[in-house]
């Protein structure tokens, strides 16, 4: 900016050295009648022809608008001086806003982006502002959006601030599926949306889809064996949610086919297949071969008859229960010719040795011809001795294999 005393210097050594030269020259002149003058600062005519009008040159830039000292409220502007008298200039409002900051136009405001305005207008009236802020509110706002909905319309929500939103003017649940709606049934599935942005659940329904048909309880994995296969439900107006289910895979759980599991409470059911955290490394006590369960059940394994069912005949009792009883039924082993003594091949010679004589002691204590002796049967040569006596031939009829191998008869007939 231009310094006013300069100009006011300038003309001062100007007025100064004319002065200088006119007292100069008045030495050398003759007495006059001529007149002299004084003119003050600004308003001197400098031109060094006459002093007789030396108000001209500023009064003609006053005159044309031109300003030694602005007015209250307005700067000069030094683009536009007197060519007079260039201490004089003309004084704007739009320069005094310039001057004092306010340098932003709203359009460069604007040109920032559609959430930028201008702040703070030069009180003299010109498109001069301080600054240049972001309004986002202020730009939803200008786009019809507001923040004090009942129910905003989720579906017209300003990019630029989402707590501003078109108001929704269509009741709840419009357009929600049949059976569907956004309140009152909160657990159903979410099967779409209403008008306006907001979740429609599906309400309770008397027959779900195929496959829908566990509880929560039913597929919560641990003893159940099976898992949800998926988040989605069918919400039965009896049964509540029901869900699909798929086997759990019990990851980091083992059969353990080889010697079992350990019984630690830290299991895993795969459909109804049991699962354990922790193998074992070798059979437990009490356990057989593969280290099954060994059958206990005494009828299972044809032990079915009672100790007096079993008298007077070779008979097992259960080990694991002493009332029942495993023997032979004799009901259709003729009781006629039927002799103790033992021979291969049905050949009789009335020995007394079997080699079934160590099983009998195991069960009777007694060997398997003495075993035959105690039910009152005959020796076999006596029977033999007495037929011949009577004029008959014995014959053998067959090789009695009684009590499951236990002892051998012989029966044959007298002809």
């Amino acid at each position: 900016m231009r310094n006013d005393n300069t100009m006011l210097h300038m003309k001062l050594n100007t007025a100064v050295s004319v002065f200088s030269i006119a007292a100069a020259f008045s030495v050398f002149l003759p007495p006059s009648n001529a007149y002299g003058g004084v003119c003050f600062l600004p308003d001197c005519n400098l031109d060094g022809t006459s002093f007789d009008d030396v108000n001209s040159d500023s009064s003609w830039c006053i005159d044309n608008g031109y300003y030694f000292t602005c007015p209250e409220g307005t700067s000069p502007d030094y683009s536009q001086t007197c060519p007079r008298d260039e201490s004089y200039t003309k004084c704007s409002s739009e320069q005094w806003c310039i001057d004092n900051g306010y340098t932003k136009t709203a359009q460069s405001c604007y040109d920032l982006g559609p959430t930028w305005f201008p702040q703070n207008l030069c009180p003299k009236g010109f498109d001069l502002y301080k600054s240049c802020v972001e309004d986002t509110a202020q730009a939803c706002e200008d786009k019809g959006y507001v923040n004090n909905c009942s129910r905003p319309d989720k579906t017209e929500i300003c990019e630029w601030d989402s707590s501003f939103a078109k108001c929704c003017n269509d009741t709840e649940s419009n357009g929600c599926p049949e059976n569907s709606k956004v309140s009152g049934c909160e657990d159903g599935t979410i099967v779409g949306q209403d008008t306006c942005g907001y979740d429609c659940h599906q309400c309770c329904q008397t027959s779900c889809p195929a496959g829908y048909a566990y509880t929560d309880e039913e597929t919560s994995g641990g003893t159940s064996g099976y898992i949800k296969d998926g988040d989605d439900y069918c919400l039965h107006c009896t049964r509540g949610k029901l869900y699909k289910r798929k086997e759990n895979p019990c990851t980091g759980y083992d059969l353990c086919s080889t010697y079992g599991g350990v019984d630690n409470g830290d299991y895993c059911y795969t459909g109804n297949t049991k699962k354990y955290s922790e193998c074992l490394t070798e059979c437990r006590p009490g356990y057989i071969e593969w280290c099954d369960t060994p059958v206990t059940d005494c009828e299972k394994l044809g032990y079915t008859q009672t100790a007096a069912e079993c008298a007077n005949v070779p008979a097992i009792a259960c080990p694991f229960n002493g009332d029942k009883w495993y023997c032979k039924d004799y009901s259709n082993v003729p009781t006629e010719g039927v002799c103790c003594g033992y021979a291969s091949q049905c050949g009789y010679s009335g020995g007394t040795s079997s080699a079934n004589d160590s099983t009998c002691r195991s069960y009777w204590d007694v060997s398997c011809y003495q075993l035959c002796k105690s039910h009152g049967k005959p020796d076999c040569p006596d029977m033999q001795a007495s037929c011949r006596a009577s004029g008959g031939t014995p014959v053998f009829q067959n090789c009695l294999n009684l009590g499951s191998n236990l002892f051998v008869h012989a029966s044959f007939a007298c002809q």
